[in-house]
């Protein structure tokens, strides 16, 4: 296992079932996503999460269609980030762990040393010298309110835009301030905007679960209604 799955393994439902398939594992749940999606609510294990060899993850329900496929080494889908938002982690750990799976990625490349942004600094730097900023103030709110709070001396800001209207986004580094190798900006509030980073904005990939997963996938949760319906 690893970051990733871990997480989801973590919050899948009480009332799940596991298969193998292919050597890795699904795991059926009822869908937390259906009932907001115009469907009637889940109560035949339509979702499924696929977890793979590699580290991937993916997720398929077979009533609504909400589909993903998971790098674990790149930043959550906006798929994969709504699946485990219902399923009841919070904005702020989901943003962590979007970081840390990127900054696993970027340690593993022993990347060169990149420029930062102007202005950048601490956040306790910054309230350490009074500013008041309200974007500063709400991100290290948010940033405390955390379960346990994370360490403020790790994440930074900057009121500099730097022409990407940087100031909305709180910054993970990839190595140290000494020899940052990336960084990574994470908005808040206004979570619609983009993740950004040191090569720009980062593109969400649009991998799809292969569909013979797909078929096995569903094959297997329909015999289980099958099962169900002949006791």
């Amino acid at each position: 296992m690893n970051l990733l799955q871990d997480t989801i393994i973590s919050v899948v439902p009480a009332r799940h079932t596991t298969a193998p398939y292919e050597g890795a594992t699904r795991i059926s749940f009822n869908c937390p996503l259906c009932h907001t999606k115009g469907h009637s609510r889940d109560t035949k294990k339509r979702g499924a999460f696929f977890l793979g060899l590699d580290g991937s993850a993916g997720y398929d329900c077979f009533q609504c269609q909400t589909r993903t496929r998971q790098s674990p080494h790149l930043p959550l889908t906006n798929a994969m980030r709504e699946v485990l938002s219902a399923l009841g982690i919070q904005d702020s750990e989901l943003a962590k762990l979007s970081f840390d799976l990127a900054a696993a990625k970027y340690a593993s490349q022993n990347a060169p040393r990149v420029i930062l942004p102007n202005g950048l600094r601490s956040i306790v730097e910054w309230l350490e010298q009074g500013c008041s900023d309200p974007r500063l103030l709400e991100i290290a709110a948010m940033l405390e309110g955390i379960t346990p709070p994370l360490d403020l001396h790790r994440w930074y800001w900057t009121d500099d835009d730097n022409g990407q209207d940087l100031s909305h986004y709180y910054i993970g580094l990839i190595g140290d301030l000494s020899w940052p190798t990336g960084w990574i900006g994470t908005p808040y509030p206004d979570i619609d905007r983009p993740t950004l980073t040191h090569r720009g904005i980062w593109e969400e990939p649009d991998d799809e679960i292969p569909q013979a997963v797909l078929d096995e996938g569903r094959e297997a949760v329909f015999a289980d209604d099958e099962d169900e319906e002949s006791k």
